[in-house]
């Protein structure tokens, strides 16, 4: 009788034993990070708008216009490192009315010609981070006056445009 339970005691310790030995293997679950997208700059301020019937923002050369983008929730990620968000933005033009600069926009919004005038240097972040971001768009004295399209590329690590995409937002640049 004791042959047998020190036999069943054995097995019992053995299994115990492999048990410990497993759990302490460092098996943990995944981290689950929140990622975080920008889209287009929040809202240019109203006291902008000066000229009744036109959409433009008004703006002289030597002035700034500050933007900011805020990040919105954009999903749940297990990755073990974020993607790096790169936001830049510039103006497009300038076209001599706003009827000019429409007729430069695709049919969709998503694409217009003409010469990009300035660019901002880059803002690097990660889609981890949820701090909005920001910077001063110069405008130089040497800026043509016209209408203007604010563009601006976001890209999620190699994802995203090549050509800036409009905003939507029209500058009207004065001297």
């Amino acid at each position: 009788m004791f042959g047998r339970i020190t036999k069943y005691s054995m097995w019992a310790l053995l299994a115990l034993g492999i048990l410990a030995l497993v759990s302490a293997c460092g098996i943990a679950e995944a981290q689950i990070h929140t990622t975080y997208a920008f889209y287009s700059p929040m809202t240019l301020p109203k006291d902008r708008h000066t000229i009744p019937d036109d959409p433009s923002f008004v703006y002289r050369t030597g002035e700034q216009i500050g933007l900011t983008w805020t990040p919105q929730p954009n999903g749940e990620t297990q990755n073990d490192q974020p993607q790096q968000v790169t936001i830049e933005a510039g103006l497009v033009g300038p076209f001599a009315s706003v009827a000019d600069l429409k007729s430069a926009e695709s049919f969709d919004g998503n694409t217009i010609s003409g010469r990009v005038a300035i660019f901002t240097p880059p803002i690097k972040t990660n889609n981890w981070a949820n701090k909005s971001q920001g910077l001063s768009l110069a405008l130089p004295n040497a800026l043509a006056p016209g209408y203007y399209m604010l563009v601006q590329r976001i890209r999620v690590g190699d994802q995203g445009p090549k050509q800036p995409i409009p905003t939507g937002s029209i500058i009207n640049i004065m001297k």
